[in-house]
């Protein structure tokens, strides 16, 4: 629903926008060509364009407000929409030991939200560490089955993992981009390194499923 003030916002900043940039104009260049516009006065030269300015930061803010406004609505389903939205697992087998790389598979109650991908992630014995492992693929001929395959790096025999879906947007999608481009980064010229926890998240990651824990056994020499 349009408030019904949001006419008078937009007439408002327009207007500001429009006696702004002609005052910063006036005080630039002393009066507009073709016009009686003028500044006759030199000393009135700074407050015009101090005056100007001022009026232009009205649109300006209320420019940037509605754009993140509009961004938040698009990519950020409601509250409900997303507390609904469940994952469950089919493999692999909770609280057993398994040899990477692992399968993991499920299935979604719901399609996903537009702008919204599945991400497998890690999720370190502190509360505010993840590691996004990779994104978890809808299966083409059916909508309700994912699968992605799980990589672990630098572990030991019976090290313990737990992992988690989440539902990722695309503020979500680029913070996990970036995330990995600085791990790639810092460590490409050393081998062996771990990768730094995300230790923060944007608004649209949730955890849409149960965490599944289990051991990693190493591969047996041939």
């Amino acid at each position: 629903m349009t408030p019904p003030w949001s006419g008078a916002i937009q007439t408002a900043w327009k207007a500001c926008f429009w006696l702004g940039s002609t005052l910063v104009l006036l005080a630039v260049t002393g009066g507009i060509w073709k016009t009686d516009l003028k500044v006759a006065n030199p000393e009135y030269l700074l407050p015009t364009f101090c005056v100007g300015i001022g009026l232009l930061v009205v649109p300006a803010f209320v420019a940037v407000w509605e754009a993140l406004k509009s961004h938040s609505s698009r990519t950020i389903p409601n509250v409900p929409a997303l507390t609904a939205f469940k994952v469950a697992f089919k493999e692999p087998k909770p609280d057993e030991k398994h040899t990477p790389p692992i399968k993991f598979s499920g299935t979604i109650n719901k399609k996903l939200p537009e702008g919204f991908k599945l991400w497998l992630i890690n999720e370190g014995s502190v509360s505010s560490e993840r590691w996004p492992q990779d994104e978890a693929r809808i299966q083409s001929d059916n909508w309700k089955n994912w699968s992605v395959e799980y990589r672990p790096a630098n572990f030991s025999d019976n090290d313990g993992r737990t992992l988690r879906i989440y539902l990722v947007g695309q503020d979500g999608q680029a913070l996990i981009e970036a995330f990995r481009r600085i791990n790639r980064f810092h460590t490409k010229d050393k081998p062996g390194s771990n990768w730094a926890p995300m230790s923060e998240q944007t608004k649209d990651m949730w955890p849409v499923s149960p965490t599944i824990s289990f051991k990693l056994a190493l591969a047996k020499a041939p």
